[in-house]
């Protein structure tokens, strides 16, 4: 085993035919969620599975997401393919989500009140104490 390529495999094809190929998906804009309410952007998927004519390949996918607010996602199907190209990903695949911030959630867990916990009762402690009590 070493990093010397031993063989590769080419294959011509013309310049319409259809391929199979993997294209980047770039999110473009702030999300209203991150802009507002200091939400966090999550990339799931930095690439979608596509099948289009080769001469028309695109380099990148872009995605708006200034639209999307906390707990919205984006999937596959939403997103717009250039003229001739299919889908290959599944349709329900996310593949950015806008999510809450850990971090604002501990804060506010830090800063909530705290509630008194309740003590268990010790079994046999009631009766002790009944039974040593001075009667009338």
């Amino acid at each position: 085993m070493s990093r010397k390529i031993v063989h590769a495999d080419l294959l011509r094809v013309s310049a319409h035919e259809n391929v199979r190929t993997r294209a980047r998906v770039v999110p473009t804009g702030t999300s209203r969620g991150v802009r507002e309410f200091g939400a966090v952007m999550d990339v799931l998927a930095h690439e979608i599975e596509i099948e289009g004519p080769v001469d028309a390949l695109p380099s990148q996918l872009e995605i708006d997401v200034s639209e999307l607010g906390i707990n919205e996602h984006v999937v596959a199907a939403d997103i717009a393919l250039p003229k001739g190209f299919a889908l290959v990903t599944p349709a329900e695949t996310v593949i950015i989500a806008i999510e809450p911030s850990k971090t604002a959630h501990q804060l506010e867990e830090a800063t909530a009140p705290v509630l008194e916990e309740a003590q268990p009762e010790v079994i046999g402690e009631k009766e002790k104490t009944e039974a040593e009590a001075p009667k009338a």
